[in-house]
């Protein structure tokens, strides 16, 4: 696959597939914390500004078992893959803590939450927020400075594809420099395509991904598969969400 040499070799061998065998990034993103800068005078920095009692009933958080375990165990100076039931023990007691300020859990609208005006602030991913932007400036996007949940996601081929040598050749065509730019321009989330970085529009090449600080991106981690530990995961997360 020629056009594989524009990847940023970064986004390649991670641990889910760490040959690269089965799967090539295709875009590339990050969890963080988008609030209204209309509403909230002070710069938000950290995990903590999410528990914040003065935002009472204007937080959100995604409704991700694991996007929002990450940002409990971050906030405690945990690995956001941990497995130790008493770190999951503190943070399922962080959440239920949260759970009266918080006005929803949302994976899908919490973009719209931030324009209505309805929340101040909220757990987010990065592209969503990128294109709320275009609607109203005042929405920023920030990487809290404990670290947070890096993200992939991936182009596979079916093993019971019929064409291969046809989804191949689309892979190929995505990865052109010029199409990967034309597409993140648009979709606002990020190709780890080295070669299309120059091609993007201003507001993407200023991307808080380009410019995170080194001591942020260390404690930052690629959500894994936490085997038998998913069911207190589960378990957990099911008495936050029905916590009153």
């Amino acid at each position: 696959m020629p056009n594989r040499r524009h990847l940023d070799p970064a986004a390649l061998n991670l641990p889910f597939d760490p040959t690269n065998t089965y799967s090539l990034p295709y875009t590339r993103g990050v969890t963080g914390i988008a609030y209204r800068a209309d509403k909230i005078a002070e710069p938000i920095r950290s995990w903590a500004d999410l528990w914040d009692a003065r935002w009472r009933g204007r937080i959100a958080m995604l409704d991700d078992m694991r996007e929002v375990f990450a940002a409990a165990l971050k906030l405690l100076g945990y690995s956001l893959n941990s497995t130790d039931p008493q770190q999951l023990r503190q943070a399922r007691d962080r959440l239920l803590a949260q759970k009266p300020l918080v006005r929803a859990y949302d994976s899908a609208n919490f973009d719209q939450l931030l324009l209505s005006g309805d929340v101040w602030i909220a757990q987010a991913w990065d592209g969503q927020i990128l294109r709320a932007r275009r609607e109203n400036p005042n929405i920023v996007f920030v990487i809290p400075r404990e670290g947070t949940t890096l993200i992939v996601d991936n182009l596979c081929i079916p093993r019971s594809a019929r064409r291969p040598d046809l989804a191949h050749e689309f892979i190929n065509y995505l990865l052109d420099p010029v199409v990967a730019a034309e597409n993140m321009n648009e979709i606002m989330y990020l190709m780890p395509n080295a070669s299309a970085r120059p091609l993007l529009r201003e507001e993407l090449r200023r991307h808080p991904m380009f410019s995170i600080p080194p001591d942020v991106l260390r404690k930052s981690e690629y959500l894994q598969d936490v085997g038998p530990a998913t069911l207190l995961y589960d378990r957990y997360w099911t008495e936050v969400k029905i916590a009153r």
